[in-house]
């Protein structure tokens, strides 16, 4: 297969870690880590309050959809806010309001008991706030590092998000075990109310837009104009939506996999999440080596049979070792696919749009996670936990399929110009 001219343009030879010689991506950075270790510290927290209840696998699945389907109504209006306001102020706010809202978590849960539509509602208050956040990170990063490691950025927000995905669960499975759910709840709290001062006060600039400022509805049907109308964004999209939601599978039902088929604890859970995590490294390291050898479609169409493979070893083993294997390669193969696509995004998307681009990617990410997550918790409780992990391992398959229909490289002269 050929190679996009979108792809051409993010494969500078510079090193994984360059990005994080820049002070304001820095902070930017650990900010975001932080915030995301404290989003899975409270996912974890509720899904373990529910897993011993009647229809867990729903419960728990509905769990993860809460905190992420508010992206499908707000990234696009949050997109539109970041690129006509002080973005630092608008993440600062997102973050002090999440830890308001982390706060009464703790609070309720340290009584006699919350009950699960509370809890949800709570979540749901939660995924709203990192809605409203998640557009503003990505956008701020192509003005944070010169275009030649914007590559590398990219690989380190997947490092950033997945490391956070392993980090939160294991502290939040030590500490259920140790301490009880709601000192889980208090310290995400804690990590939100940091990230709120860090953002503001430690020297991230406020990059304003420029140019005229619209209003919220104009801004809006502007972006959605501009992201009909680019092949290109809308093909990125959809490789995404193809991958995702299949894949989504592992993150929704990875508890009811840890504690039914493979009997470990709330801290067994948080390893199997690490080996995840530490997959997303293995993945960031062989992004710059395929990226020279293989076309993104290609990429995709590697990392979409070996996620495949995962999920169905998931449904098959017993054995805990089997499946932190398969979750470590599994991760690999998330970094990989995610991040070739928001590298091409970042790039190609003219700075005017940009926050609003970079929504429409989130609300496919995170929206396309937490609609996967209502159809595989309701497919396990259904049909059985062993089945829909092999449904979902075969519609990763159909998705690549489909690259001879749509491939990337079907837009190889367009960019977004």
């Amino acid at each position: 297969m050929t190679t996009t001219a979108a792809e051409s343009g993010v494969r500078a030879r510079v090193s994984p870690m360059s990005p994080l010689r820049h002070a304001a991506y820095r902070t930017l950075w650990f900010a975001q880590f932080g915030t995301v270790v404290g989003s899975w510290m409270q996912v974890v927290g509720a899904q373990w309050l529910l897993v011993g209840r009647p229809n867990a696998a729903s419960l728990v699945a509905l769990v993860q959809a809460a905190s992420m389907l508010p992206v499908l109504f707000l990234a696009i209006p949050a997109g539109a806010i970041a690129d006509n306001q002080d973005r630092r102020w608008l993440l600062a706010g997102a973050q002090a309001t999440m830890a308001t809202v982390g706060v009464v978590l703790a609070l309720l849960t340290a009584g006699p008991g919350v009950r699960p539509e509370v809890l949800l509602l709570l979540t749901l208050l939660l995924g709203c706030g990192s809605a409203l956040s998640m557009p503003t990170w990505s956008a701020m990063t192509p003005d944070l590092v010169p275009q030649s490691e914007l590559r590398s950025a990219a690989a380190l927000t997947g490092i950033s998000m997945n490391l956070a995905r392993a980090v939160g669960p294991a502290v939040a499975g030590t500490l259920i075990s140790l301490a009880g759910v709601p000192v889980v709840f208090a310290l995400s709290a804690a990590a939100y109310a940091v990230m709120a001062w860090l953002v503001a006060t430690r020297g991230v600039s406020a990059l304003n837009p420029v140019g005229d400022r619209e209003g919220l509805l104009s801004s809006v049907r502007a972006g959605v104009r501009f992201i009909r109308g680019s092949r290109l964004t809308r093909r990125i999209l959809l490789r995404a939506t193809l991958f995702v939601v299949p894949g989504s599978i592992l993150w929704a039902l990875l508890p009811v996999v840890a504690a039914q088929r493979l009997l470990l604890s709330s801290t067994g859970y948080g390893l199997l999440l690490a080996a995840a995590g530490l997959g997303a490294v293995l993945g960031a390291w062989l992004l710059p080596r395929l990226d020279g050898r293989m076309s993104g479609s290609s990429l995709i169409a590697l990392a979409s049979v070996v996620l495949s493979s995962c999920i169905v070893t998931l449904g098959l083993t017993n054995e805990a070792w089997a499946g932190a294997v398969a979750l470590v390669t599994a991760g690999a193969a998330w970094l990989l696919v995610l991040a070739h696509l928001g590298a091409i995004l970042q790039i190609t998307l003219p700075r005017w749009v940009r926050a609003r681009g970079l929504a429409a990617y989130q609300v496919v990410f995170l929206g396309g996670q937490g609609l996967g997550s209502l159809i595989w918790g309701s497919g396990a409780d259904c049909a059985g936990l062993e089945l829909t992990l092999f449904v979902a391992g075969a519609t990763t398959l159909a998705g690549a399929g489909t690259l001879g229909c749509w491939p990337l490289t079907a837009v190889d002269k367009e960019t977004n110009a």
